[in-house]
């Protein structure tokens, strides 16, 4: 595929790019802390950097092809960059690091909504759309994640950390925000392995809702999805669903 072709292929499918972002983002949570260290000379602050800024960069992206204020999208993903800068540059001081989460839930519930509407919307299912899908799912794991970390920072012990033998360990939360991302996910996906523990009243309520929203989106979406495609057959519009451009003549 030369780069003409790749370039084609995103644009026409834009959440294929959100979703690539998400899944490092979810894959590279735990190995947070490692990476810290490489790009922050020998130190975990801020550790998920470099993961944030390419959700960021792939969220203005995927949505810029659909979102109806463009303008909007510009702004709000410029300052997002912006408030991740000064909170890596600025990591020891905690009142950057909460703008930037609020400021990043903010941008991630605005890319929620474009993106719903996109999949709620589409007239049909093709490959781009059923990506769509799977970054809606992922997207509530990152912002529940995220909102998580503010709960932390601001009622410092509403997670706990358990080692192998299930005693707590003596874990910073905010400087590893990346175990709360993971933590995330696998309240999400109902899993819950039990190595992070909710011990306040607030991240004990975001945990179960977080678990039955997750559980209701398979549900909802897999309805639509289905829903749609069957409709899509039946008026005769047979079009594979794949992940491809097309040479127009």
């Amino acid at each position: 595929m030369s780069l003409k072709s790749l370039g084609r292929f995103l644009r026409e499918n834009p959440f294929v790019v959100l979703l690539a972002a998400l899944l490092i983002m979810m894959l590279g949570a735990p190995f947070a802390p490692h990476i810290g260290r490489i790009f922050f000379k020998d130190s975990k602050d801020a550790s998920l950097a470099p993961f944030i800024l390419i959700l960021t960069v792939g969220a203005a992206w995927s949505i810029w092809p659909t979102a109806k204020n463009r303008a909007l999208t510009i702004v709000l993903g410029g300052l997002m960059l912006a408030l991740l800068y000064l909170s890596t540059v600025f990591v020891q001081q905690q009142s950057f690091v909460a703008i930037h989460l609020i400021g990043q839930s903010l941008f991630l519930g605005y890319v929620i909504a474009v993106v719903t509407r996109d999949v709620f919307e589409a007239p049909i299912v093709d490959g781009n759309i059923l990506c769509g899908a799977a970054c809606l799912y992922l997207l509530v794991g990152v912002l529940m994640g995220f909102l998580y970390c503010l709960v932390e920072m601001f009622l410092p012990g509403a997670f706990t950390v358990t080692n192998l033998d299930g005693r707590p360990t003596q874990t910073n939360l905010v400087v590893n925000p990346g175990w709360l991302v993971y933590f995330s996910f696998t309240t999400l996906t109902s899993v819950g392995f039990g190595d992070i523990l909710p011990t306040s009243e607030i991240t004990r309520s975001l945990s179960a809702f977080e678990a039955v929203v997750g559980q209701i989106m398979v549900v909802v979406m897999m309805a639509r999805l289905v829903g749609l495609h069957v409709a899509q057959i039946s008026s005769g519009a047979k079009k594979k669903i794949v992940l491809e451009t097309e040479d127009k003549k």
